[in-house]
């Protein structure tokens, strides 16, 4: 059913990887959509939430007419411009044009972060690869665990109120469904809620998400334990391979867990109407509270 991890190329890796990512998306971003676009030349969604996620006022595919780059941009803008909302573009490796970002530098979009793509052959998960026993993951299966999930979340990944406050009214219907092809996992440390991941499959692959541990429980190697406990569930599964997009803060988690890197993609964000103040502020808040946080440490 599923390919061999070594008769894959780096190109195919990080096609697997991006449609994996687009699936994703696909399905958790059917939250007050106002405008879904899946076609030929972009994967875009438009959330009547003033905020930007993975899931939330995005575009993560372009596959632009190199004749009509400005135009097919701006066509999308305005659908963003035009309802006061913010966008976050990321441009990876299967874009057109391939330099897309320059465009939207030009157009003023901001750069913000660079992802490096991933890879593992879940077959070289062996006997050395254990669970601690002094660490408890659970799978969430209900609202209750999922509220606590969705707050460490925003806080682990400096996410706005608003973006959190929407994420627990919109989409926990979405992440409860047991019919998703999806995991969701919480960590606790001492029986606090502390850490996330998140396995998505779709035909190809297995794609690990959202791992991440609160400011406080940092360091003691639980986002390696959530990491692991994604990619056994994908290995019991069947599944060969398992990819994702680290951030500078999981690369060396990644890299222990003997991910390779098959290529990179750049995030961009543009902000219209209110949320030019109310996000900024709200990202600024969260990162001086994280920071306190990080000082006053849980023994």
């Amino acid at each position: 059913m599923f390919k061999e991890f070594n008769t894959l190329t780096l190109e195919e890796l990080n096609r697997i990887n991006d449609e994996n990512l687009f699936d994703y998306i696909k399905v958790f971003c059917q939250a007050e959509v106002v405008e879904f676009n899946d076609n030929d030349e972009c994967l875009s969604v438009v959330n009547n939430i003033n905020g930007i996620s993975m899931i939330t006022n995005c575009v993560n595919r372009a596959n632009f007419s190199a004749s009509d780059v400005d135009g097919c941009i701006d066509r999308v803008f305005n659908k963003f411009r035009s309802r006061g909302l913010p966008l976050m573009w990321t441009v990876g490796p299967i874009t057109k044009p391939e330099d897309l970002g320059k465009y939207l530098l030009k157009k003023g979009m901001m750069h913000v972060d660079t992802y490096t793509k991933m890879a593992i052959a879940l077959d070289s998960l062996n006997r050395e690869h254990r669970l601690s026993d002094d660490f408890e993951i659970l799978e969430v299966t209900e609202k209750s665990l999922l509220d606590k999930w969705f707050n460490i979340y925003s806080v682990s990944f400096d996410l706005s109120w608003l973006i959190e406050a929407a994420h627990k009214k919109f989409y926990a219907g979405l992440f409860l469904d047991s019919g998703i092809p999806a995991k969701t996992y919480i960590g606790l440390w001492k029986g606090h809620p502390v850490a996330t991941s998140q396995v998505f499959f779709n035909n190809e692959c297995a794609g690990i998400y959202n791992i991440d541990t609160l400011p406080e429980a940092r360091n003691r190697g639980l986002g390696y334990m959530m990491t692991l406990k994604a990619l056994l569930k994908a290995k019991e599964e069947g599944y060969k391979t398992a990819t994702l997009q680290a951030t500078k803060k999981g690369y060396p988690i990644y890299k222990k867990l003997g991910f390779i890197d098959t290529g990179h993609s750049d995030c961009y964000i543009k902000m219209h109407g209110v949320s030019m103040v109310a996000i900024p502020v709200s990202f600024i808040a969260r990162i001086a509270i994280n920071k306190f946080r990080s000082i006053f440490k849980t023994s």
